[in-house]
């Protein structure tokens, strides 16, 4: 352990006892390690100014006293050490059961109010996606375009949807099986206060200290319009509410929406980001301790997204 751990008073406690043995072992190998003028021929102190004679005796007769003790020094410092290194494990055991205990009702409550989607649900949703894809009439850079969109079909739109949302899912889950409890169509129950709330894929932590994390994935080959971000936010928000409310209340979630290549204008969506409204917006939901991310993607560059991107998403 190279540092004293200050999260915890337990750990604080097992981290002094290792410190104080460490010093038990290192005072009689320094004590030896040095000479302290004892080594110093008398004929020689004697050539010395009586000054330095005076504090030449006393270091020598100090080293002296201090000889007899160091022993029982170091014996304190073991005792004191495993004392403090038993005690400080035994509390610090006690809890960590305590905190196992409270992540195991976490994930059984999990179990128990989200549900996978059923096969209607899900192409239900993706009925819905295309809808919404589809009502989005224009893109406002659309006049700086040479070439002319054309919609897809429905069945592409979808097919080119479901392929999306699978990469990211593919993608997340090679990348987090290991930190997180990843499930994708979610459907979280309803309380007395809330609706059903469906979501993309959920990253469940496997720590209760550790925020959940919702993505939601959108496509939109016709472009997208601010106010459609703003409606997607507040969805998202809205459907959070149930999350927090049913599941965990500590949670990030991340819009993601990717755009063709002739719909995808970085220097729009960074000034779209700085937009006055939206960062209204984000204030609104940071301050009812919701966290909200939003990020544009092209769909060329989709095999370009690295771990370091997932990871600066996810710890925004």
């Amino acid at each position: 352990m190279d540092k004293f751990e200050y999260s915890d008073l337990y750990k604080f406690l097992v981290s002094a006892g290792i410190v104080l043995i460490g010093l038990a072992v290192l005072l009689p190998w320094f004590y030896l390690k040095e000479s302290f003028d004892l080594f110093v021929e008398t004929k020689k102190i004697l050539l010395l100014p009586k000054e330095a004679q005076i504090v030449i005796n006393g270091r020598q007769s100090f080293i002296s006293d201090l000889y007899t003790i160091i022993p029982y020094v170091s014996i304190a410092l073991i005792l004191f050490g495993v004392i403090s290194i038993v005690y400080g494990l035994c509390k610090w055991f006690k809890k960590q059961s305590d905190i196992d205990v409270r992540d195991l009702l976490t994930t059984q409550k999990l179990k128990n109010e989200v549900k996978d989607m059923t096969s209607e649900e899900v192409a239900i949703k993706n009925q819905n996606e295309f809808t919404e894809a589809a009502n989005v009439n224009s893109d406002p850079d659309q006049s700086t375009t040479t070439t002319t969109t054309i919609a897809p079909t429905k069945d592409e739109f979808i097919s080119n949807y479901v392929q999306i949302e699978q990469f990211f899912i593919n993608r997340l889950t090679s990348l987090y099986q290991n930190k997180y409890t990843i499930r994708a169509n979610v459907n979280v129950l309803h309380s007395e206060y809330t609706r059903n709330a469906q979501f993309d894929l959920v990253l469940g932590s496997l720590s209760s200290e550790k925020p959940d994390v919702i993505f939601e994935f959108k496509y939109f080959p016709k472009g997208v319009l601010k106010s459609t971000v703003i409606s997607l936010m507040k969805d998202l928000d809205h459907r959070s509410l149930t999350y927090t409310s049913r599941v965990k209340i500590n949670i990030k979630s991340i819009l993601i929406i990717v755009l063709t290549d002739e719909k995808f204008n970085e220097a729009r969506f960074v000034s779209l980001k700085n937009d006055i409204e939206l960062k209204k917006l984000f204030k609104e939901i940071i301050f009812m301790n919701r966290n909200i991310l939003v990020d544009f993607i092209n769909l060329n560059q989709l095999d370009n997204l690295t771990a370091e991107y997932f990871d600066k998403l996810i710890n925004y």
